[in-house]
């Protein structure tokens, strides 16, 4: 999931180098937020259908797959902003099925005593990520 994150960071750069425009960086953000939401909705109802575990390892290989063509598509020059679009859209539809498996997930990790210490340091450890990961992407 922090992968997405700093994925979405690169896609707003990208984004930015390609078109210049600040509206274009309004629509990557709502492209990767609505899809996200209304997946998210329906996420929780997979991860409790199915294994969160590989709902988690699926949802890591594909983003991975997705920001790797990215980077393909962009080391090789040949990137357009509908590239852009279409991969965060389907950026997501990845994070919002990730998120409520990682919640699903998250309690069989640590022992009922700790869960509540491990929860604390799992949300200063996302909001960290939020302010960390657009500055690393800036540089």
């Amino acid at each position: 999931m922090n992968a997405l994150r700093l994925g979405a960071v690169v896609q707003g750069l990208l984004i930015w180098d390609l078109t210049g425009s600040v509206l274009s960086l309004g629509v990557i953000a709502a492209v990767v937020a609505l899809p996200m939401m209304i997946v998210n909705v329906f996420g929780g109802v997979l991860a409790d259908r199915f294994e969160a575990r590989n709902i988690l390892g699926g949802s890591s290989l594909v983003g991975a797959t997705l920001l790797v063509t990215l980077g393909v598509l962009d080391l090789n020059g040949i990137v357009e902003p509908w590239h852009v679009v279409t991969i965060a859209i389907l950026s997501g539809l990845v994070a919002g099925a990730d998120q409520p498996s990682q919640q699903a997930y998250f309690p069989s990790l640590v022992s009922g005593a700790a869960l509540k210490s491990a929860i604390t340091i799992k949300g200063s450890l996302l909001a960290s990520a939020s302010v960390v990961a657009p500055t690393l992407g800036d540089c």
